[in-house]
């Protein structure tokens, strides 16, 4: 999979909604207002059209009814209807001042919802967001966005049925002020090269963390990753904006990942992938399936070249990869395992260490150490398993079949002249015939 890391900043550029619980200290009545209404730059005058304007005093109620707009900086909100709710100051500090309290400066400070209904769309910047309804809660510091939810940035989107923004956090902070972004049902997150799919989705703006549940699906061109869950955490950024994109410095995902890539299949029980270290680490019952061949082990570890980070399939960017305890590798008529094992794809070289034993048929070859040499060309997870050179066991080695036993202090096997070479006191036995030698070459 290429590029896990490049979910959009889409996915917590929620402060276009934020600015709705900011609700300032005055609200307009029927003609355009200048007073602050913090939809966007609270430094900036507010301006609210719409069809009509009711106020409904005793009810705390100022409603605004057909092709409403509010526009403040460079944020704007259109919807059908727009509902203030505000609570009655008649008995407060406004007490004694004389008059009507349906002007703007009656709600001052007082506004406790602020719902929009119908069609609802806010702009800022390059980031837009719509829904069906909006609800902002300014005494529980929560905004709720319902109906089609789409989160959109460039060419990125963020799609829900509900979204609940929880605010609280500190308004230098990433995040603007926005503590927690909460997708409780289905979730579909998709970027110029991802689409990623969850049954919920938990945005940490403080801690700068995204988390993905409940059937992760993840997507590109190059293959699928499902997962339980999903964890991306980013590196901190100045703003709402700068955190989500490129600068994530991990991924992990965990409950039984699978990875698929052509013929490719990867399975573990966790995923941690290190961006600054290019490392992908599978770890817990791994299983990789290439065709006929497998590879088992309980963690592996894949280093990827520079800048070249591409996921845990796919040996494009692979510099390494490394099984550091044992190992068990099968294909159509072979096993081999040992204590461990590295493949260097850039060198072509591959190293079983600890314990080897290849078993083909009745025959058997034991010993430290085996090394594995490819053919240039033969770089990718599926030209190494059919582009072998040479095969150098540099320590003693062992080598049994049904009537024969051979041991010898090295062997080397060259796979396409089919010659191999066993050198340094070499003994072969077949019953009770024992021949001693110092090569033995066949």
């Amino acid at each position: 999979m290429r590029k896990l890391s490049a979910f959009p900043r889409l996915a917590v550029s929620c402060a276009m909604v934020a600015s709705l619980a900011m609700a300032g200290p005055a609200l307009p009545q029927d003609k355009p207002a200048s007073p602050a209404f913090a939809l966007g730059d609270r430094s900036q005058p507010a301006d609210i059209r719409a069809d009509r304007l009711e106020v409904q005093d005793n009810n705390g109620l100022a409603i605004f009814d057909g092709n409403v707009k509010v526009v403040q900086g460079r944020t704007s909100l259109e919807t059908v209807k727009l509902t203030v709710s505000y609570a009655d100051n008649r008995n407060g500090n406004q007490q004694g001042q004389g008059g009507s309290k349906t002007g703007a400066n009656a709600l001052a400070g007082n506004i406790r919802t602020i719902t929009a209904e119908g069609d609802v769309l806010m702009n800022t910047g390059n980031q837009s967001v719509s829904a069906a309804k909006a609800l902002v809660d300014i005494e529980q510091s929560v905004a709720t966005l319902s109906g089609a939810v789409r989160l959109s940035q460039g060419e990125s989107s963020f799609e829900t049925e509900v979204m609940e923004i929880e605010f609280g956090g500190d308004a230098d902070a990433p995040g603007d002020g926005i503590e927690r972004v909460t997708a409780p049902g289905k979730v579909k997150l998709t970027s110029p090269r991802q689409t990623a799919i969850a049954d919920s989705a938990v945005v940490e703006m403080a801690k700068q963390i995204a988390n993905l549940d409940g059937n992760v699906m993840v997507s590109d061109g190059n293959g699928v990753l499902n997962a339980r869950k999903l964890t991306i955490e980013y590196e901190r950024g100045d703003s709402a904006e700068a955190l989500p994109g490129d600068n994530v410095k991990r991924i992990s995902a965990s409950g039984r990942v699978t990875m698929k890539s052509g013929s490719q299949t990867a399975n573990a029980d966790t995923l941690e992938v290190r961006m600054a270290d290019q490392l992908a680490i599978l770890n817990g019952n791994v299983v990789v399936v290439d065709g006929q061949s497998t590879i088992s082990t309980n963690s592996l570890n894949i280093e990827f070249l520079p800048g070249n980070l591409n996921g845990a399939q796919g040996a494009g960017g692979v510099r390494r990869v490394i099984a550091p305890g044992r190992v068990v590798l099968r294909s159509k008529d072979q096993t081999a395992t040992a204590n461990s094992a590295s493949v260097d794809v850039a060198g072509q070289t591959a190293v079983l260490s600890g314990n080897v034993r290849v078993e083909q048929g009745t025959s058997v070859l034991t010993t430290a150490r085996l090394n594995i040499s490819f053919m240039r060309g033969g770089g990718s997870a599926r030209g190494l398993a059919g582009g072998i050179r040479q095969i150098d066991a540099p320590g003693k080695v062992r080598l049994t079949s049904a009537d024969q036993v051979v041991t010898a202090d090295k062997a080397v096997v060259r796979m396409q002249e089919n010659h191999a070479i066993l050198s340094g006191n070499v003994v072969l036995s077949q019953g009770k015939n024992v021949v001693k030698g110092c090569e033995l070459d066949f």
